[in-house]
């Protein structure tokens, strides 16, 4: 083409046109899906509240920190539809108050990216919550108790069932008013006390049973094994199986 001469009107269409085509596939080659972070954000949610299991009365409250390197940008896909979002964790066997969801994101064209989306999990529940203080060893009773519907983040593992019947516990550290009740604070009321007299039945094989009177040298509980001393001459000591208040056998 003669650069000196003016391009005739359908010459200029003509140029026109072919910009406009070149620039309308350059976009298209750079253009890219954008997946919105709330769609990974309403996913990990999801899944979070799927591994929790709430009991009768509790409420999972779920907050994502952040979602890493968001939004996400696929060029290989036309709609964010077309990106699938799996989430997985393991909140199914340990329920913590802070976690890490592992999260894949699979496009229909293109490689997988993995994440790990950082999440804050908190219950909201009714919990025993102490009204006078309370010393190590002193049970528990209604008169020093009221139950409170609280949000328990870090302590939700160590927090007492809600079925627990707080009569069968004791305080195990210094208790003021306000705390909550929960694992670390108080334990069950033993069955048989350290020091406790007992009644010691030696069972023979053949089923035969006598009893001696001894002395508990640990804490026991209906079902569990501790060290008990016989209180005659010998003073021989036993491992015994507690079978209930005052009472232990011997398998011999």
């Amino acid at each position: 083409m003669d650069m000196t001469k003016r391009p005739s009107l359908a010459e200029g269409l003509a140029i026109s046109f072919a910009l406009w085509l070149a620039l309308g596939f350059a976009w298209q080659a750079g253009a890219a899906v954008e997946l919105p972070t709330a769609s990974i954000e309403a996913a990990v949610r999801r899944h979070v509240l799927e591994q929790l299991h709430p009991g009768a009365g509790e409420t999972p409250m779920v907050r994502v920190l952040q979602v890493p390197g968001g939004p996400c940008r696929f060029a290989d896909v036309d709609r964010p539809e077309q990106v699938a979002i799996q989430a997985e964790s393991n909140l199914a066997r340990q329920v913590t108050d802070r976690a890490v969801v592992r999260v894949k994101l699979h496009p229909e064209r293109g490689g997988d990216r993995l994440i790990g989306v950082p999440v804050e999990i908190h219950m909201k529940r009714p919990v025993w919550v102490v009204t006078a203080p309370l010393q190590p060893g002193q049970p528990l009773n209604g008169k020093v108790l009221r139950q409170e519907e609280r949000e328990i983040g870090h302590d939700l593992a160590r927090m007492l069932p809600m079925d627990a019947k707080p009569t069968d516990y004791q305080a195990r550290v210094v208790l003021k008013p306000g705390q909550v009740l929960d694992s670390t604070n108080v334990g069950r009321i033993p069955t048989i006390r350290r020091l406790q007299d007992v009644r010691i039945w030696l069972q023979s094989p053949a089923g035969m049973k006598v009893s001696v009177l001894g002395q508990a040298l640990e804490d026991g509980f209906v079902g569990g094994a501790i060290r008990v001393r016989q209180k005659d001459f010998k003073r021989r000591d036993y491992t015994a199986r507690v079978v209930g208040r005052g009472n232990v056998v011997v398998d011999l």
